[in-house]
């Protein structure tokens, strides 16, 4: 497996990585089956987001990632009050931060690798993300 330094992190990623979008609740002993063969490949690098199947797949990636603490994870925090298009920004900097301690809870860890604003559609949002207290929230839980 290759890795390269992602960005200004000193994060050594693996080139590739696993998005743990769906598939975790369907069938969790596959799921963790897949991931472990990942691991054993190489694979260092799990996306996944606080909203995915409900949480349910950061429950099932956290039983996945026992005894793996080299893989690192990227989790994202949606300020939005849907998925689709016409969704509404909702941004908030205490559900920002609830959000992420309830992600560090279901993926058993003590910390996030990476936590991203997921989904910033549109500038207007994009600018009520860096200045509603969000992009603060982020830089407070990453100091942490």
């Amino acid at each position: 497996m290759n890795y390269r330094r992602l960005g200004r992190t000193g994060l050594d990623v693996s080139e590739l990585s696993y998005g743990a979008a769906r598939g975790a609740t369907q069938n969790p002993a596959q799921f963790i089956a897949t991931l472990h063969a990942c691991f054993d490949a190489g694979i260092n690098f799990v996306d996944t987001a606080a909203d995915y199947e409900d949480g349910d797949s950061e429950k099932v990636l956290g039983d996945a990632l026992k005894g793996h603490d080299d893989v690192l994870v990227e989790t994202k925090y949606r300020p939005y009050d849907a998925w689709g298009p016409s969704a509404n920004y909702t941004g908030d900097p205490a559900t920002l931060t609830a959000t992420a301690e309830r992600s560090i809870r279901r993926l058993q860890r003590d910390h996030l690798d990476i936590l991203l604003g997921h989904g910033i559609r549109t500038q207007e949002t994009l600018d009520r993300f860096m200045n509603d207290g969000c992009y603060e929230a982020m830089v407070k839980l990453r100091d942490q």
